[in-house]
């Protein structure tokens, strides 16, 4: 293992040592396991879902059209 040294406010450290000995772990240990959750890529989903009670109202203005009301052609353009 490759260690190396970092600076921590000592009543940080401190509040994190008691954390540690509660835990039944060290203060390396839940250091390294933070950092790791800080670099650790995780794929973003490639489409969005809508929730399921959105999808129920999918199609519901499908029948309708009004010529004049921009904003209903444009929900139904979609």
């Amino acid at each position: 293992m490759n260690m190396s040294t970092i600076s921590v406010n000592a009543k940080v450290y401190q509040d994190a040592l008691l954390y540690a000995q509660a835990h039944d772990t060290s203060i390396n240990e839940i250091v390294e396991n933070y950092l790791k959750t800080l670099v650790v890529v995780k794929p973003t989903p490639k489409k969005k879902e809508l929730p399921a009670s959105f999808k129920k109202l999918k199609g519901i203005l499908s029948d309708v059209s009004d010529p004049n009301d921009e904003r209903l052609n444009y929900l139904l353009s979609k």
